[in-house]
């Protein structure tokens, strides 16, 4: 087949077009249009390409992306293309709902515009034919009983499809319950079977103060020992003695002197001079007999010698309040233990909901800070300690005990019943037992579980049935817990429908049946 392709430019118009149309001899005519150009698109300008294609004797087609023309084409019975390789590949024909618009399009038959029929030798005319509807014309009867057969079809129809029905179904509801003996220790790292679960460490740091009043009394010294010495001049010159010179006197223990105030020494062997002094160390150690205090200290006692002619006296002691070790003892057990009270206070309140905290495991940790007003051996009427102090203690994550409740509780599960979503309570039974690590007690653990009614099972058992003979069935076929309740749609009609998506199933407790029945 050949084919001659013409490909339109941008300045065509339709006298161009059938002018190029002419240049090729071939039975098939191809006219491409150039992209994105708005050229010959309407219906008047393909009318006019078609019909100088037939004067050619051409078949004609399109390739035009233009939507107008798209549309156009196929119902002026033109085929178009979206590119010139589907129309290569193509035969040449309308989709056939086009070739349908075709041929209602075509001119009736007219007998007025053929040769009458009178010239033409040997023709006889039939006789004209009536219409079938007019020879066949139906009884009435007929007629009547076509009628009601098809209200009875629409009515039978209706009966089918319009009623619906909705069933309210109360599941049978039990109690399922296990007493679970529970072992707990940090060695165990996941929930088993025989109900052992993990030990979780858990530290808070506390910080306390606590005072004592001291009861206990001590000697401690009070007032120096006081008198005079008298210095004498070893030397052929004048000494001056300053305030602050110490003397002292002989032994192990010596006891020290300092001089109160100056003085001078004359020239010459022999001459003396008396000066007031005190003790260093106040208390009764100071009270010496007379002629004790013999040493001078420095380089004064190169010059001059020193005694007491008199006794030194009025040293003395009083006794004052002093905390000993075992007040400190006291008071640190006493702020431990209150210490303690609130460690578990706030471990308590750390916890996660739900969680075991085992109060028999709390040990101390750790001693951060510990200062003791006053220091060891100092005077005071009051002790007082500041502590900061690490606890240690176990727990249980919740989380731990309801996975090993809820897998216990699934192992025993009665067939065909499922578990009531927020049924489940647990109750320690007993404190936990601690020793050696490890916390032993018992939990009872109790839940509603709930009959599983399966709605297409529940919707096959009530097709078609008066309601009564519907809740019967249903109520010996389905564990419920009461009989179940049916309402159809309308209230008047007397059966269940034949077809299962008009009957709606809910299973719903028995606390808001009555809400949604009403």
């Amino acid at each position: 087949m050949k084919t001659f392709i013409l490909q339109l430019e941008p300045h065509d118009d339709i006298t161009s077009a059938k002018d190029k149309m002419g240049w090729g001899k071939s039975s098939h005519i191809l006219v491409v249009w150039p992209e994105k150009e708005k050229i010959l698109n309407r219906q008047l300008d393909l009318i006019l390409l078609k019909r100088s294609a037939g004067a050619l004797g051409s078949q004609i087609a399109l390739v035009s992306r233009d939507h107008r023309v798209r549309y156009h084409a196929p119902r002026l019975g033109i085929p178009v293309y979206s590119s010139l390789s589907k129309a290569r590949s193509s035969i040449w024909r309308l989709p056939r709902r086009f070739r349908r618009i075709q041929s209602s399009n075509k001119e009736p038959y007219n007998r007025e515009r053929t040769v009458s029929e009178a010239v033409i030798p040997g023709y006889h005319r039939a006789p004209l034919t009536r219409p079938v509807k007019e020879i066949h014309r139906l009884h009435p009867l007929v007629r009547i009983g076509l009628f009601l057969a098809g209200v009875i079809s629409i009515l039978l129809l209706a009966a089918v499809l319009l009623p619906g029905a909705e069933i309210y179904l109360q599941p049978q509801v039990n109690d399922q319950g296990l007493t679970i003996p529970v072992r707990a220790s940090p060695d165990i790292a996941s929930i088993q079977l025989t109900g052992q679960v993990p030990l979780r460490k858990i530290n808070v740091i506390v910080e306390g103060r606590d005072s004592l009043p001291v009861i206990s009394r001590q000697s401690f010294p009070d007032r120096p020992a006081g008198g005079s010495v008298l210095f004498t001049n070893l030397t052929d010159q004048a000494v001056e003695i300053p305030t602050g010179t110490v003397v002292r006197s002989q032994g192990d223990t010596p006891q020290r002197f300092r001089v109160s105030s100056p003085g001078t020494i004359p020239a010459g062997p022999g001459r003396s001079l008396a000066l007031p002094v005190s003790s260093l160390v106040p208390g009764s150690s100071g009270n010496l007999p007379a002629g004790s205090l013999v040493a001078i200290e420095g380089q004064l006692g190169t010059s001059l010698s020193v005694t007491n002619p008199q006794p030194t006296d009025n040293g003395n002691e009083r006794l004052l309040p002093v905390p000993e070790d075992a007040d400190r003892q006291e008071l640190a057990d006493r702020l431990m233990q209150s210490l303690q009270i609130t460690a578990l206070a706030e471990m308590e309140q750390d916890l996660a909901e739900g969680d075991v905290l085992i109060p028999a495991s709390i040990r101390l940790a750790e001693v951060l800070d510990q200062d003791y007003q006053p220091a060891a051996g100092q005077p005071a009427d009051e002790l007082r300690l500041l502590l900061r102090v690490n606890y240690q203690a176990f727990s249980v994550a919740q989380q731990d005990i309801n996975s090993l409740v809820e897998i216990l509780l699934n192992s025993s599960l009665p067939d065909g019943f499922m578990p009531l979503d927020g049924s489940l309570k647990i109750e320690n039974l007993g404190d936990p037992f601690f020793h050696d690590d490890t916390a032993e007690w018992s939990l009872r653990a109790s839940r509603q579980v709930q009959a599983v009614l399966p709605e297409p099972q529940a919707v096959q058992l009530a097709l078609g049935l008066d309601p009564q003979s519907a809740e019967a069935r249903l109520a010996a076929n389905l564990d419920l817990e009461d009989t179940p309740v049916i309402r159809l749609i309308p209230s008047w009609w007397p059966r269940l429908p034949y077809i299962p998506l008009r009957i709606k199933v809910q299973v719903i407790q028995p606390e808001v049946l009555a809400q949604e029945i009403q």
